[in-house]
């Protein structure tokens, strides 16, 4: 399958973003860090030079402008939400130019799939797609609880899965890509194991293995999880 752009909202380290180049014309790689955006800058020289990769520093937020960012030692943590950022110390904080979603959009064109995993913005950006003309055709993002579901399903969109990330170093990536790692998102939706389920479906497994309706965590305290989706 080739798509034409995929957006990297939440780029770090790049290695999201090295894999979507094996499905996409073009990546929209997207990193507030300006330190982990300097090296994407060099790791990914010849594909911005090519076109295939647009690089930008800036974060993702809810509103143009500029914010205070919580750039933390642990640099998957950093975030514009203090209650992220701030997380067991070990942090600065730094003003980044923001913009909303809808802006990129129109400045770099439609997402095909988009990725999204911005240390609590995630939702801020799907509230966002109402203002789209045309949904992307697959969403990843960073499970924020049941409301993923809704707010996804308020969208059109119909078909999920909740994604187990600690074993995704278990999984064999197909020939040529990287292997799979717990620090990257893992296998687009296209190609990530597990059935597709619907709404009520996927509601349900949050309820009972992930997170119940009072955002209470259910099964592994140790699990982390992404949600894709599908129209």
């Amino acid at each position: 399958m080739k798509l034409r752009t995929i957006y990297d909202l939440g780029a770090n380290h790049g290695e999201d973003t090295a894999r979507y180049l094996h499905y996409a014309d073009r990546v929209v790689s997207v990193e507030a860090n300006p330190i982990i955006a300097e090296a994407l800058a060099q790791k990914f020289a010849s594909e911005i030079v090519a076109g295939r990769v647009v690089l930008l520093n800036i974060g993702i937020w809810n509103t143009r402008g500029k914010l205070p960012f919580y750039r933390h030692n642990n640099d998957h943590w950093s975030s514009f939400d203090p209650n992220y950022g701030m997380r067991e110390g070990g942090y600065e904080i730094i003003d980044i130019d923001t913009v909303t979603f809808p802006e990129l959009v129109e400045q770099y064109g439609h997402p095909d799939f988009l990725k999204i995993d911005i240390e609590g913005a995630d939702r801020h950006v799907i509230t966002s797609l109402h203002a789209l003309e045309k949904r992307p055709q697959w969403v990843s993002i960073e499970n924020y609880g049941q409301p993923a579901i809704r707010d996804l399903s308020e969208l059109g969109y119909t078909l999920f899965k909740i994604v187990p990330q600690s074993r995704k170093a278990e999984w064999p990536a197909p020939e040529g890509e990287l292997p799979y790692t717990t620090l990257d998102t893992g296998p687009p939706p296209w190609t990530c194991p597990g059935t597709w389920l619907n709404a009520e479906q996927a509601i349900s497994v949050m309820d009972w293995f992930v997170q119940d309706e009072q955002n209470r965590h259910r099964g592994n305290p140790h699990e982390w999880y992404d949600v894709h989706a599908a129209l």
